[in-house]
């Protein structure tokens, strides 16, 4: 019995992580969605974001993502593209806007992978 627990532990955190790193936007939409005005949230740490980041991008940490977007004023349905160093927190931070009512908060990601998304944009 306890191994059957731990075995379903395991899968429910692996699925957890899988999940939570994977983009949930592709190019196409991501260059949509700055087309519409997107606003390009860094969710790494300000000593992360000190040592580069995406052009155009504001830094709030994941663990203050919902207060930080507040502090914008942004609507709810504001389109907001989030990206970390690897696609966890930002996809954290995406599902806490999202339960806090943001309609249109996607996770672009890591780092690499949200530059390749929004390569080519005056952001």
């Amino acid at each position: 019995m306890n191994n059957i627990v731990i075995t379903l532990i395991i899968v429910i955190v692996f699925i957890i992580f899988y999940f939570s790193r994977k983009p949930d936007i592709n190019k196409q939409e991501a260059q949509t969605m700055l087309s519409q005005g997107a606003h390009i949230i860094d969710a790494r740490s300000p000593g992360e974001y000190a040592g580069g980041c995406i052009d155009g991008a504001v830094n709030i940490p994941h663990t203050d993502i919902v207060a930080g977007i507040a502090k914008l004023n942004l609507p709810k349905d504001a389109p907001i593209i989030l990206y970390c160093a690897s696609g966890m927190r930002s996809g954290s931070a995406a599902r806490a806007l999202k339960t806090a009512g943001y309609t249109n908060a996607h996770n672009a990601g890591g780092m690499g992978q949200a530059q390749q998304m929004l390569a080519g944009t005056n952001k």
